[in-house]
């Protein structure tokens, strides 16, 4: 207890008690945070699938690459059919030849399925009308 009354005390000590504290803070930060960092998101379209190997082909919004995405339990979830809009997080495998490794997967319209639960796109579009 006589060392956490030390950081913040008034006296000659008082500088390095708190570099202490910052130090104890940005390494708790790097720790927990390093995860966050180390996941990528694509957002595009599926061209092509292989249901069989576990992979299938995105064409990316924006950029147009074609990146190759694997999924780690071999098989495709239900929003990965040809023609959808998806997005997925994980990691790059290869730099020359984008493999990507699939840790969620999500489809963009899968979410709302046109629905809409505020009314707010309703009463957007009611100014969009012309009588």
């Amino acid at each position: 207890m006589e060392g956490f009354r030390n950081i913040f005390h008034k006296g000659p000590g008082r500088a390095a008690g708190r570099w202490r504290c910052f130090g104890l803070l940005l390494l708790l930060f790097h720790l927990t945070a390093s995860g966050v960092w180390a996941a990528s998101m694509i957002e595009g379209t599926v061209v092509s699938l292989q249901p069989k190997s576990g992979m299938f082909t995105v064409l990316q919004a924006g950029s147009m690459k074609v990146v190759n995405v694997i999924v780690p339990t071999g098989k495709l979830p239900g929003a990965v059919t040809k023609g959808a809009k998806i997005r997925i997080w994980g990691n790059f495998l290869n730099a020359e030849n984008p493999l990507f490794r699939a840790q969620r997967i999500m489809g963009i319209t899968s979410v709302l399925r046109g629905k809409d639960p505020t009314g707010v796109r309703s009463r957007l579009n009611r100014g969009r009308r012309v009588p």
